[in-house]
C-alpha cells in the first residue's frame, strides 16, 4: 500500500486551482496567520499558513467543506512548481461544531522557502489531491516576516537568549506528568508510532499558554497536533519577570517524546 501511494504521489496531472478571494491576514496578539480562499462561499477551499515567533518551521493547512472521514494521520507529498515531491505527515481532522475538514502539516522553513517565488503548490495525500496557484506570496511572506518580528518584541522572544536584557527571569514550568496514557492518539498507538515533538509556547503574564506552535515535527502529524492541544488545555507556568519583579510575557521551548511501551 505504501509503495502504491508513493507511485501515485508523482503521477498524474491536476487541474490548477486559482484564488477566488484576496489574502486575509489575522495577526493577533500571539499569532501570525494568513489564509486565502480558492473555492466559493458555499464550498470554500482555504489555503492557510501560520508563522510562529520561534523555530524554523511553518504550519500549512488546507481547509474545505466537511466530507466523510475522521481524524487520521497520513503520509503526504508536496511540491512547488515542477520540483521534486517532499514527503511529510499530514493530519486530517474535523473541528467540533464546524462544518469543515482541515488537513494540517508542519513544514521546515527551508522546504517552504520556494513558495516565495513559486507559481504553484501541489499537495497529494489520501483524500486530498490539489494543485493551487501561488500569487502574491513574496509580498505576503514579507508581511509575515514583519509580523514575526513584532511578535518577538511583544513576547520578549530572542533567537539568542543570552543577549536578552528583559525580562531578567524567563518562563519556568514542569511539564512532566502532564501527558496521560489515554492521551495517545488511537491510530498512532495502533501503528506503534513514536516520536519527539519540539514546541514553542508563548506564555502570558498569568502563566497561561497564549499560543503553541510545533517547531520540530515528530514525523507523525497526530502526535504533533495532540501535543499542542494538551499543552493549551493543561499547561501552567510561572511567568517571566522583569528586573523590578513584575510578571511579563515570555516564551518556553520544550521537547516532548511520545513512546509506545
Amino acid at each position: 500500500m505504501l509503495f502504491l501511494y508513493a507511485a501515485m504521489a508523482v503521477a498524474g496531472d491536476l487541474a490548477l486551482r486559482t484564488p477566488t478571494e484576496k489574502w486575509v491576514v489575522n495577526f493577533d496578539d500571539a499569532q501570525c496567520v494568513a489564509q486565502r480562499n480558492y473555492g466559493t462561499q458555499d464550498k470554500p477551499f482555504l489555503f492557510a499558513i501560520k508563522r510562529p515567533a520561534l523555530g524554523d518551521a511553518i504550519q500549512v493547512a488546507f481547509v474545505r467543506k466537511k466530507s466523510a472521514g475522521d481524524g487520521v494521520d497520513y503520509n503526504a507529498y508536496f511540491s512547488f512548481d515542477n520540483g521534486p515531491p517532499i514527503k511529510t505527515s499530514i493530519l486530517m481532522f474535523e473541528p467540533k461544531a464546524k462544518a469543515v475538514q482541515t488537513y494540517s502539516m508542519i513544514v521546515a522553513l527551508n522546504d517552504f522557502a520556494p513558495a516565495r517565488h513559486a507559481k504553484s503548490l501541489t499537495i497529494r495525500a489520501p483524500g486530498l489531491r490539489e494543485k493551487i496557484e501561488l500569487a502574491d506570496m513574496a509580498k505576503l511572506l514579507g508581511v509575515m516576516d514583519d509580523c514575526v518580528a513584532d511578535l518577538k518584541k511583544v513576547w520578549n522572544v530572542s533567537d539568542h537568549p543570552e543577549e536578552r536584557t528583559e525580562p531578567v527571569e524567563g518562563v519556568t514550568g514542569n511539564l512532566s506528568g502532564l501527558l496521560r496514557p489515554d492521551d495517545y492518539p488511537l491510530e498512532s498507538l495502533m501503528e506503534m508510532n513514536s516520536g519527539t515533538v519540539k514546541v514553542a509556547l508563548l506564555v502570558d503574564e498569568k502563566g497561561r499558554v497564549a499560543d503553541c506552535s510545533v517547531i520540530g515535527s515528530s514525523g507523525v502529524a497526530a502526535l504533533d497536533g495532540q501535543t499542542c492541544a494538551i499543552l493549551r488545555e493543561r499547561a501552567k507556568f510561572t511567568p517571566a519577570k522583569t528586573a523590578d519583579g513584575k510578571a511579563a510575557k515570555g516564551s518556553f521551548v520544550q521537547r516532548i517524546t511520545w513512546r509506545v511501551q
